[in-house]
């Protein structure tokens, strides 16, 4: 079933991030602006097109599916004046008067989140990787200075401002973090956790800055308490908890995901960066009088589907543009990936001991002495990661584009540890199960559970080859609850189909299963018995 396109900017609410308080030195020249007499209004300051020509701004994308990374940030010392981080290619583009002027070259940095330009020319970013974040430092004489932050191990760094005391403040969406820095060291002063008064009780608020009489918060408001209905709204509220002012942010318009689109200037000007397929556009924003929300019609659409039809536009359901020839192919090359493994690549932070467990063939070298002295083991097969996408031709991260490219910058190999949540463990490398079905079939990243609620269901006499089998939230006849997995379907290897030759990757060591990718033959009743079922994407 296709859902109306009036869903688009609700299907992606939950999960948009916003920046935080703008930097505190920079007063703006405009002032707090209110569309009084309606609906919030944007106007255009800047627009700048998508492209790898100078002043241009490059997207990043690991498959065919749409757009997973670009300019993460921005800064408007005034309307003439406004600086783009453009992350893909390590630099930041000063635009004056709308028009391209210099780029900035980024040294010292492997993944910039966003950045802080003084006045004196002084320019700070904030560089994560692996979950470690680097405040890098460039001063006008050339110098460039790098401090380790370990407070801000795994945050998401969404601004950095200097205080009228010279401290520096970093924030994310929950907390600001002060640091002095003195010479070649970062002195941790204090933790500030940021509150948010004003939010009505349907809605999931962040703080975002200050304004006269007033203070910015992003508010998330849901229907029905349902994550996949909802918008996300800057609103202006007073002291006492009351709006003043808001505008909807037009999701519907982005792209991809930044880790900042919203600054708000010391006088309270609202600007908002917004990815379009075609460019950035810088807007500054009106906030309105009058609310410009749709949850009434969105409401009124939620009593016509279920939330699992919902769930269909929110990762709408893709047609397979591959032939089933062209995945079987891709499929054999991932799954006979070779690689080189070296000590670096076993090497587990303290930080996240917890969450990282490598998987036992490798553990096994490790504990061989093998890896020691510089020693490196040619291996085949990508490791299992939990939710990993990488692969000879996909990855979850724009600092690399797939598998062996990670692994030579030092990535862990492997994780088969599965009790972070639903989330890859930064600085980890590989593939979990619907990882290797989504690369083979060439799509953006999905769950099992897209597979079990998407395909269709075919059997034993039907089934083709890079078909699959899923088992989704099943509990079998004892009442246990069984992992939910999924493989694919390579052929039959005897007349009768009692067993079949797969591909898959699994961490599940109560089944034996080989944490790595591997091509095997097994019995199918294994699988049919134990909640499995077969479907196809054709």
């Amino acid at each position: 079933m296709n859902l109306p396109k009036k869903l688009v900017s609700v299907a992606l609410a939950a999960t948009m991030v916003v920046g935080m308080p703008a930097l505190e030195a920079l007063a703006m020249e405009e002032s707090t602006t209110w569309g009084t007499f309606g609906r919030a209004s944007f106007n255009n300051v800047l627009e700048v097109e998508c492209g790898e020509a100078e002043g241009e701004v490059s997207y990043y994308s690991g498959n065919e599916q749409g757009y997973g990374a670009g300019p993460e940030a921005f800064y408007v010392e005034n309307e003439s004046s406004i600086y783009i981080l453009d992350t893909v290619n390590d630099r930041i583009n000063h635009y004056v008067r709308g028009r391209f002027a210099e780029s900035i070259t980024l040294t010292d940095v492997k993944a910039p989140q966003c950045f802080a330009m003084m006045p004196d020319g002084t320019l700070y970013v904030s560089d994560s990787y692996n979950g470690e974040v680097t405040l890098v430092v460039y001063s006008v004489n050339g110098a460039v200075t790098s401090y380790e932050l370990s407070e801000l191990e795994y945050v998401d760094v969404r601004n950095i401002s200097v205080k009228r005391d010279g401290s520096l403040c970093l924030s994310d969406w929950y907390d600001l973090y002060f640091y002095d820095l003195d010479g070649e060291s970062a002195e941790f002063l204090k933790k500030e956790t940021l509150e948010c008064v004003g939010a009505p009780e349907v809605a999931y608020s962040k703080y975002l800055g200050d304004g006269k009489d007033c203070h910015y918060e992003m508010q998330t408001t849901l229907v029905e308490s349902s994550m996949l209905l909802g918008e996300i709204s800057i609103a202006a509220v007073d002291e006492n908890g009351n709006a003043m002012g808001s505008a909807r942010v037009p999701l519907e318009e982005f792209v991809y995901r930044p880790n900042q689109y919203v600054q708000i200037g010391k006088k309270g000007s609202v600007y908002m960066m917004v990815p379009t397929e075609t460019g950035l556009e810088i807007r500054k924003v009106a906030l309105g009088r009058v609310s410009d929300s749709r949850l009434d019609e969105v409401m009124a659409m939620a009593e016509e589907y279920e939330v699992a039809e919902q769930m269909q536009y929110a990762v709408a359901p893709v047609s397979l543009s591959l032939t089933r020839e062209e995945v079987l192919e891709r499929a054999n090359l991932i799954t006979m990936q070779s690689w080189t493994l070296s000590a670096e690549n076993v090497d587990i932070p303290a930080n996240k001991d917890a969450y990282v467990d490598l998987p036992d063939y490798i553990q096994d070298i490790v504990d061989s002495g093998a890896l020691k002295n510089g020693g490196t083991v040619k291996m085949t097969g990508i490791p299992y990661c939990w939710g990993g996408y990488d692969s000879r031709y996909t990855s979850n991260n724009y600092s690399y584009d797939n598998f062996v490219e990670a692994i030579n910058a030092g990535y862990i190999a492997g994780n088969v540890d599965t009790s972070n949540g639903n989330q890859k463990v930064s600085g980890t490398a590989g593939l979990d199960c619907s990882g290797l079905v989504c690369a083979a079939y060439d799509i953006s990243k999905q769950g099992t559970w897209y597979f079990d609620e998407y395909g269709t269901t075919v059997t034993k006499e039907t089934i083709e080859t890079m078909d699959y089998l899923v088992r989704y939230d099943y509990t079998d006849a004892n009442g246990r609850k069984k992992s939910n997995h999924i493989i694919l379907f390579y052929n039959w290897q005897t007349s009768d189909k009692s067993r079949m030759l797969i591909i898959e990757v699994c961490a599940d060591e109560d089944d034996d299963y080989a944490d790595k990718t591997l091509i095997k033959v097994t019995d199918t009743d294994f699988w049919l018995n134990n909640g499995y079922v077969m479907k196809t994407l054709w």
